[in-house]
């Protein structure tokens, strides 16, 4: 399936789980964008129509942290909220299923008493807090005892986010990101040299460099007909990383989804995978 076909594709499935055509930018109208009405809070048409119904009933923990389109009904923040939402609970641990689920996509995770899953995770210590007031944010974070499990998420994106070429970002690579990547063993030396390579695969790598030893693990996960994000994946993994491997993982929704309990399996296929398109 061509990207654009797949685009089209889940954006006329979501249709039916509008409440009208909403704008962008505030100018053309979409039936994929939620309309937000005069009076109402962006927040609370988000959680009318942006969630599961097997999520509504639990506390809300994306409040105040909404990404300016969460209210796009393809919004890969809510499509991940809605998928790990129901897996943990309200103290933010996680439940056996999400550690089972884990395991299945090759984690080496345990559950313990002291596990966390965060929504919108920022890395705040071991040096990472000077990576500049525009940190990383993780779409979904979760550790249990020593093993830290990052999240990318993706669904209808047209490949990984590239950097601007200026000053900025060329600081920010001289002040921050070329000792964290000599400090990753994952990644191959070669890589770290500010270039069109590094403006362009800036999202990968900004990502990567959290794989520092056998206990840290990226996972990235893509819808199975957006080749765009899965062969950028796939060739960066293979051209670049030298080391823990198996701890960069690229999973689909395709496959994960199946591990979920039906209730919650039904509304999220229902919901994300139903699409259909015959080029």
């Amino acid at each position: 399936m061509r990207y654009n076909d797949f685009y089209k594709a889940v954006k006329e499935s979501l249709k039916k789980f509008s409440n009208g055509c909403g704008t962008f930018k505030g100018k053309e109208k979409y039936p994929h964008i939620l309309r937000i009405q005069q009076g109402e809070k962006k927040e609370d048409v988000i959680r009318n129509y942006n969630l599961l119904e097997c999520c509504k009933p639990l506390c809300f923990l994306l409040k105040g942290k909404c990404h300016q389109y969460a209210h796009h009904l393809n919004s890969s923040q809510l499509m991940c909220y809605n998928f790990f939402r129901p897996l943990i609970d309200e103290k933010g641990y996680a439940s056996e299923k999400l550690i089972s689920i884990l395991k299945a996509m090759g984690i080496n995770i345990d559950s313990s008493n002291n596990s966390q899953c965060v929504f919108e995770y920022e890395q705040n210590s071991g040096g990472w807090e000077q990576e500049g007031r525009r940190k990383t944010n993780f779409d979904f974070y979760v550790k249990s005892g020593e093993t830290e499990v990052f999240f990318e998420i993706k669904y209808t994106e047209q490949g990984f986010g590239k950097a601007k070429k200026d000053k900025a970002h060329k600081d920010k690579y001289d002040k921050f990101y070329k000792a964290k990547i000599s400090e990753c063993p994952a990644i191959a030396d070669a890589i770290n040299k500010y270039d069109d390579y590094f403006i362009n695969n800036y999202q990968i790598i900004r990502n990567v460099i959290r794989v520092t030893n056998e206990n840290k693990y990226v996972v990235f996960v893509y819808d199975e007909n957006n080749k765009i994000v899965r062969s950028q994946l796939k060739k960066f993994v293979k051209d670049n990383i030298v080391q823990y491997k198996d701890n960069i993982i690229g999973v689909s929704w395709q496959y994960i989804v199946n591990k979920l309990e039906p209730k919650h399996q039904k509304q999220f296929r229902k919901k994300y995978l139903s699409y259909s398109c015959t080029k």
